[in-house]
């Protein structure tokens, strides 16, 4: 099983529209062959480093990778996710 977790910071303009930009974000990325477990977060630590989060699992790593070349993720991640983000970090792990 493979952990993919995208820890991020929202620009200004777009912090007010969370709840929208999860709504959106779980149904563009739920469509994809191999996302499992999706999940969005907030921190619940003031100061945290990253305020939200997105969490997903992969049955392996080909999926994963399947996921990053997948045109529904690339449009997401270009034309929404990018937008209206300040900063990012994107981390996978396997679980063992």
């Amino acid at each position: 099983m493979i952990k993919h977790i995208v820890l991020f910071n929202l620009k200004t303009s777009t912090i007010n529209q969370f709840d929208q930009f999860a709504k959106i974000t779980k149904e563009t990325l739920s469509k994809i062959p191999g996302v499992q477990n999706l999940s969005i977060g907030l921190s619940i630590k003031p100061d945290a480093r990253y305020n939200y989060s997105i969490i997903m699992d992969f049955a392996d790593e080909r999926l994963l990778k399947e996921y990053r070349d997948h045109p529904i993720h690339v449009k997401y991640r270009d034309e929404y996710f990018k937008p209206s983000i300040e900063e990012y970090i994107s981390l996978d792990y396997k679980l063992i």
